[in-house]
């Protein structure tokens, strides 16, 4: 149970101190123990109530609207008691009602926001998984079908995540058969995923664990929220305020978040998150969004707690009087309420008289008793322990709440080899005796810890796992390799594993080191230890404490430019790594930290690669942030370093480079020679003028249109695409087809999409294939007029996308099959699902236009088919709250564009709805308000194309195909205006 052991206003699974005192008079053998009682809530019956009163509200029908509960308080307020004992009272509930007890998944984060990204949640999923596959294997099988269904294509988003759930989601068999076939290149699989679709992720797995079971809720509870890093506090927004929509994709969802309220200003990303939830609840009438803010206990509760710990018959006089001398000290805080009373036994003053089976204490008056109660009685305890318990007790701090022996030992060698070579036989009784003294608990005592455990061992790109052993040399023994067994001895070993107590005795511990420059030495000496025994082990979060010391030590320690070459190198490897998980604010963070070690001859020699990506992650990383002005800082001054170098060498800054001022600013020709001279230097260039575009494209797609019967069996069987620069150059070609319809270059888009399918067909496949084939579809349409050709292209656009399965392509690719392919041959009600798919897909990876466009096409399908207006505009709204990212954006743009359409087809009515107001924020992300102002100032805008459209086929009934003959320049709008002809008069 991950009870915070010392930090309770409940005795439940408490810390039983094992320090006992005997008696001379008392029989022998017979040792009593300061033991504080179990299962009783002292002063929080009304918090309590609150946790239970919110836990119905989701279970009442017939949405299940989700609740968060925010808990405040100060360090040893009974915080975290509060939350495990309102989950065991729920759960007692439940077995009393013989119903079905809900999941309570729990994690917790590290002080100082040393770990990992995402630990706490992560940490709370794999200690789900870890709960059900020790205890119930046939609900694992059920979990593992569902899972399988929901998120498969999104394992490997939260496998980054929590590794251990690539094995539940895909199963053993499937885990090895993944790795031994071949796919999709790396080179190309490595997009970095957006926070929608991680978020999607987590929302996903959260719906299946309780639909894995009929009347399943879930419980979530992450404790100490104020150490939790920024990328972490978007994801638990998402799974709260993601239950918005009438339909919540998880019901019966209750959050529970604790935090230190001296610890979060009002500056503080946790605080501004809750204001953010309580502001924007959809339902104040019922407070879905709560903060419970906890007092210290009053002293009639800290009495009842003193009584009841040393027996109901010492209650009176006497006990007033030890009560209010440990109330002075103390204030009410549990915590240090039970460090008083230890520190009172240990120093013999409380006795446990076995004759009369009472507890006394020997002195009488407050004064006398406060006398003996430490300011600081964490540092007392601290300090009546042997010297090298204090010393293992420090450098424990400085790793994580949990640590094992192996580490430690190693550790301690390397931090003060003066001290003698500890080893874990040395080591071990001198843990226990802390243990004794609840300083530390054992991991498998504490449930939060086990998970801890389980969730930040994960192997850093490596499926080994090692034991470290300490010989009595003081060298490591790798005692576990790959491939080779482990003895019983070091499977046993590998289990001791210990935890603080609680956080402030680690804080305390970490504080005996005071002198600032020995601070120092002591954080690069135990950061490089960590980061070597991350690189020889594969332990991430090694990797990622390590350099956290290692960047707060002063930038004079690295003397050399070796030295800080080494720590520019580890900052790109942990910026690297967070970017690959969606943490863009660590990443970010991280980027700028390696920067600031490169030296100024960096760019010349071999080092230049380490500049060049570290400038690449830090663009991308604020690009991802919609930090424009910071991605072009990062990128013209590596370019400005790079002159000499090869363009097509630095593509991944010109791509970034390009893509953010593509989509937030409006300097589109400035990105369109960006692209075009990277084309160029790749060896695909591309014409440079509307007119030499319409040239190229006509003899290319004569040739084309010569061999079509050839191209659907070499399309089909085309193998995977391996050369890395042609997949760069696909990447390059599809955003120069986007940046030209944008600037109204039809031609450059028609040549574009031919141009990547020809690729395709002599190179392989990549993960734009299929936008470019479906695309052809398209052109071909409005060209040829041939439908039947246009749907075989749609047919192999969707058989691409499903064979390099990469969800980024299943917007642009099923819109355009669905739209501007296969619907000329379809009925619309086999056209509406793939869509509204596609529209999910698009909100879960952020791609706001083309998820813009699949919403309005399913919306025309479904008004074709007689849906009203204004039923079509419930549903959109209703759909697009499911996603505060790209949804916002969405639903203002979808709903105006799609009644503009409309309106205009069926209507001379031209005083249609405004063009909605776009944030900052949203037009920086969105290059959807130059389509609006294409759409209204254009002599030939979509508007008036539509028009003009559906007044020629309501007068020659021919549904537009004899404009789409003769409109080789306009045959993109030429197919949408004759489609939207088609399905208003056909």
């Amino acid at each position: 149970n991950d009870v915070e052991h010392s930090n309770a206003s409940v005795a439940s699974k408490e810390v039983t101190f094992t320090t006992t005192t005997e008696d001379s008079n008392k029989p022998s053998g017979v040792t009593k123990r300061l033991e504080f009682p179990q299962k009783k809530l002292y002063g929080r019956a009304q918090e309590l109530d609150q946790i239970q009163f919110a836990y119905q509200k989701i279970l009442q029908p017939p949405h299940h609207h989700a609740q968060a509960l925010f808990i405040s308080g100060y360090s040893g307020c009974g915080k975290t008691a509060l939350a495990e004992e309102a989950a065991r009272r729920i759960g007692e509930q439940h077995k009393h009602e013989k119903t079905s007890a809900p999941f309570v998944i729990r994690g917790r984060y590290e002080p100082q926001r040393t770990s990992l990204p995402y630990k706490g949640i992560a940490e709370a999923f794999a200690h789900w998984f870890k709960n059900l596959s020790s205890r119930d294997k046939r609900k694992l099988s059920q979990v593992h079908v569902t899972l399988k269904q929901a998120i498969g294509d999104d394992v490997n988003s939260l496998a980054n995540i929590v590794p251990s759930l690539r094995k539940l989601i895909l199963g053993k068999e499937d885990v090895a058969k993944e790795s031994n076939q071949p796919g999709v290149p790396d080179s190309d699989q490595k997009e970095v995923m957006s926070k929608s679709q991680l978020q999607f992720a987590f929302i996903s797995l959260l719906r299946c664990i309780c639909q894995s079971s009929a009347e399943k809720s879930i419980i979530m509870y992450i404790d100490d929220l104020q150490n939790a890093d920024f990328d972490s506090l978007e994801l638990i927004e998402s799974l709260i305020s993601y239950q918005g929509s009438n339909e919540p994709p998880v019901p019966k969802f209750l959050f529970l978040g604790s935090f230190r309220a001296n610890e979060v200003p009002p500056e503080h990303p946790l605080a501004i998150m809750v204001e953010k939830l309580e502001v924007h609840d959809e339902r104040p009438e019922e407070s879905t969004v709560e903060t419970l803010t906890l007092a210290d206990l009053s002293k009639d509760s800290v009495q009842e707690f003193i009584a009841d710990t040393l027996d109901q018959r010492s209650k009176g006089r006497r006990i007033s009087t030890l009560t209010n001398a440990v109330y002075e000290r103390t204030l009410g805080n549990m915590f240090y309420t039970k460090q008083a009373l230890d520190t009172l036994f240990r120093e013999n003053i409380l006795l446990y008289d076995t004759a009369t089976c009472r507890w006394n204490w020997v002195l009488e008056t407050e004064e006398e008793l406060k006398k003996l109660l430490p300011t600081d009685m964490v540092y007392s305890k601290i300090m009546t322990t042997p010297k090298e318990l204090r010393r293992a007790l420090t450098v424990a701090s400085y790793t994580r709440s949990t640590f094992d022996v192996n580490t430690l030992c190693v550790l301690m060698n390397v931090t003060d080899p003066s001290a003698g070579i500890q080893t874990d036989e040395t080591l071990l009784p001198l843990l226990e005796l802390a243990v004794a003294d609840g300083l530390l608990v054992h991991a498998g005592d504490d449930f939060s810890q086990s998970a801890a455990s389980s969730h930040d061992s994960s192997n850093r790109g490596s499926s080994r796992s090692s034991g470290r052993r300490i010989r009595s040399d003081g060298s490591i023994s790798l005692s576990t390799r790959e491939g080779e067994p482990s003895s019983s001895s070091t499977a046993s070993f590998s289990l001791k594993e210990f935890s603080f107590a609680h956080d402030r005795i680690r804080e305390t511990a970490s504080g005996l080191i005071s002198d600032q420059q020995e601070l120092d030495k002591f954080r690069l000496l135990i950061g490089n230890a960590l980061v070597e025994c991350a690189q020889d082990d594969g332990e991430a979060w090694m990797f990622f404490v390590g350099v956290h010391h290692l960047n707060l030590v002063p930038k004079h320690f690295f003397t050399n430019d070796e030295k800080k070459l080494r720590m520019a190198s580890l900052n790109f490897e942990s910026a690297d790594e967070s970017l690959t998980k969606a943490a863009f604010e660590t990443a970010a963070k991280f980027a700028e930290k390696g920067i600031a070690y490169l030296p100024e001859s960096c760019w010349e020699g071999p080092h230049r690669d380490l500049a060049y990506s570290l400038h690449a992650v830090a663009a991308e990383a604020q690009r991802l942030l919609g930090n424009i002005e910071s991605m072009e800082k990062y990128c013209q001054n590596c370019l400005g370093k790079q002159q000499k170098r090869p363009m097509d060498e630095m593509f991944g800054i010109y791509y970034t480079l390009a893509v953010g001022l593509m989509y937030g600013s409006d300097r589109y020709q400035e990105v369109r020679e960006i692209i075009l001279n990277l084309l160029e230097a790749m060896d695909f260039p591309f014409p440079r003028s509307p007119t030499a575009a319409k040239k190229a494209f006509l003899a290319e797609m004569i040739s084309f249109m010569w061999n079509k019967s050839k191209w659907h069996d070499s399309l089909r069987n085309a193998d995977f695409m391996t050369d890395t620069k042609k997949i760069k150059a696909m990447q390059a070609v599809r955003k120069l087809g986007a940046l030209a319809y944008l600037l109204g270059d039809k031609a450059t888009v028609a040549l574009t999409v031919l141009r990547g399918t020809m690729i395709t067909i002599k190179h392989g496949v990549c993960v734009h294939s299929p936008t470019f084939v479906a695309g052809v579809g398209a052109v071909t349409t409005g060209l040829l007029n041939d439908l039947t050709l246009s749907r075989s292209f749609g047919d192999d656009a969707l058989f691409l996308l499903d064979k390099v399965n990469m969800k980024a392509s299943t917007p642009p690719t099923v819109w355009m099959t669905y739209f501007l392919g296969k619907a000329w041959t379809l009925p619309p009600s086999a056209c509406i699902e793939p869509l509204r798919k596609a529209f999910h897909v698009g909100l879960s990876t952020d791609q706001s236009d083309h998820t813009s466009w699949s919403a309005i096409i399913s919306s025309y399908y479904c008004f074709a088919s007689g849906k009203p207006l204004d039923r079509l505009d419930d549903d959109l709204n209703k759909e697009c709250k499911r996603s505060k990212s790209a949804g916002l954006r969405v639903q203002n743009v979808v709903c105006t564009v799609f009644r503009r359409m409309v309106l205009g087809l069926t209507s001379k009515d031209k005083d249609v709805l405004p063009v909605p107001v776009l944030t900052q924020a949203e037009e920086s992300t969105s290059y959807l308000p130059v389509f609006f102002q294409n759409f209204e100032r254009s002599e030939r805008g979509y508007l008036g194309e539509y028009k003009l459209c559906a007044d020629h086929a309501a007068k020659h009934k021919d549904f537009g195909l004899k404009r789409m003959r003769g409109s080789f320049l306009n045959c993109v709008d030429a197919v949408i205006s004759g489609f939207f002809c088609f399905i208003m008069h056909g």
